[in-house]
């Protein structure tokens, strides 16, 4: 008879496919520039633990992420940016901007988080929704470092998309050397 342990981990693991799945599926569905995206975003999913961010920050920095960022709910993209962008030059920890997939409650989500010192952790869904972000699963699809973020947000003048636009970028590039 199988653990509870390890009959979560697997059923975990299944929703985590679930998004590669639908990534595949999509790029299945779609052509040209679409297809490829979905394709190469199946690719980039690896599954990720979330950490609690007392793991990587002190309580003094906890409140003062709090303060500085003031995470609010449904602005994740917004959220993980100015975790990078209010810390990261401090040299305290290095930060990164992510995008990819929450799984909550088994329904896949978009959504932005951060690693910190190798470790990811989500402000959004710990500080602005207070919810434990183990009770839900993740999928990262791209890293960014600050200096790239900024640059694309002053591309797209909004946040979020990092990934995507990225993408975009390299697939005007290869078109535009065919023609």
């Amino acid at each position: 008879m199988k653990s509870i342990n390890s009959f979560l981990t697997e059923a975990i693991k299944d929703v985590d496919k679930g998004i590669i799945d639908m990534l595949n599926l999509f790029a299945n569905n779609s052509d040209g520039y679409r297809k490829e995206l979905y394709s190469q975003m199946a690719k980039d999913a690896n599954s990720i633990d979330i950490v609690s961010l007392d793991e990587v920050f002190t309580k003094e920095e906890i409140k003062e992420i709090k303060k500085r960022v003031q995470p609010q709910p449904k602005c994740c993209y917004e959220n993980a940016w100015k975790l990078c962008d209010r810390f990261e030059y401090e040299g305290k920890h290095k930060i990164e901007y992510c995008e990819g997939y929450m799984n909550y409650k088994g329904l896949p989500i978009e959504h932005a988080f951060n690693k910190v010192d190798g470790k990811y952790v989500d402000i959004t869904v710990e500080l602005a929704l207070k919810r434990d972000p183990n009770d839900d699963t993740y999928i990262v699809i791209g890293e960014f470092d600050t200096d790239k973020v900024r640059e694309i947000l002053v591309q797209n003048g909004f946040y979020g998309n990092i990934y995507d636009t990225i993408f975009l970028n390299k697939y005007k590039e290869k078109i535009s050397k065919v023609a």
